[in-house]
């Protein structure tokens, strides 16, 4: 009997010290996007770094603009927000353990500069002589197929086949 009370306190001894091992102080990133004039911006890339860990994700804001890294390991990060028409915004943010933070970004309206490059340099056309054209006669141009003609009854050689 002695056996099974030691060995039951060795597992239960075990067990308790797994649980504390595995528990992880654990903490939570969200905010908002917006524009200048303070609108929601849906869409926006959010990417979340930590570099001595090497961590890396991302996420898009809702339609309400909002994101949200749920669980996450407290440390030092960098925040980026990027979206199509405006201005790239950095923040760097350590996180602390179960201390939920809030991060919130207002994007500048990027200018697009867009070049378009147009020649003058034109096909020139004869106008003087006809050294260019072709001339056609009249049976090539009888042979020809068209809708509505029907070419096997037009012509005399289909005629003499069909005879």
């Amino acid at each position: 009997m002695a056996l099974w009370k030691r060995l039951g306190l060795g597992l239960l001894c075990m067990g308790f010290s797994l649980l504390a091992w595995s528990q992880t102080g654990l903490t939570s990133l969200r905010g908002t996007v917006t524009d200048p004039s303070g609108a929601l911006l849906s869409g926006a890339t959010v990417v979340l770094e930590e570099a001595t860990t090497g961590f890396h994700t991302s996420l898009s804001t809702d339609q309400n603009g909002a994101y949200e890294f749920p669980q996450i390991l407290p440390g030092k990060y960098t925040i980026t927000v990027t979206k199509a028409g405006f201005g790239k915004q950095t923040k760097a943010a350590e996180l602390l353990v179960s201390q939920p933070a809030t991060i919130n970004f207002a994007l500048s309206v990027q200018t697009i500069n867009e070049t378009v490059e147009v020649s003058d340099i034109a096909q020139t056309i004869n106008t003087s002589d006809a050294t260019i054209g072709n001339a056609v006669s009249n049976s090539t141009i009888q042979a020809l197929p068209m809708e509505g003609r029907n070419v096997p009854t037009c012509s005399a050689y289909n005629r003499a086949l069909f005879i």
